[in-house]
């Protein structure tokens, strides 16, 4: 997984130019999702918003991925991106494209 500090802030623009708000937590899980075809691992998710961090970040990292998971499900359809996270229990999360489609 390529780390790039820009990519989370590209993401906050484009969905600002959209008219919603993304904190840089928010705009990072979704940097570590994106472009990725299969399921990314919880712990890649943390690993990919912490890399700078000296001590990993925090011990709770997989829970506060998962609560921000839960608001990127409500942010994303304001955006107007046919978006959608899907959780694959014990495995993680994959972002897919549209929101009609059956998991």
């Amino acid at each position: 997984m390529a780390i790039n500090d820009d990519g989370w802030k590209q993401i906050q623009d484009n969905f600002a130019a959209k008219g919603v708000h993304l904190c840089p937590l928010e705009c990072k899980v979704l940097d570590a999702l994106l472009g990725r075809e299969r399921v990314v691992p919880q712990d890649h998710i943390v690993d990919h918003i912490y890399w700078d961090s000296e001590d990993g970040g925090p011990l709770l990292g997989p829970r506060l991925v998962h609560v921000v998971v839960c608001r990127l499900r409500k942010l994303l359809p304001k955006s107007g991106i046919p978006w959608r996270i899907v959780t694959h229990y014990t495995m993680g999360y994959q972002l897919r494209y549209g929101v009609d489609e059956e998991v």
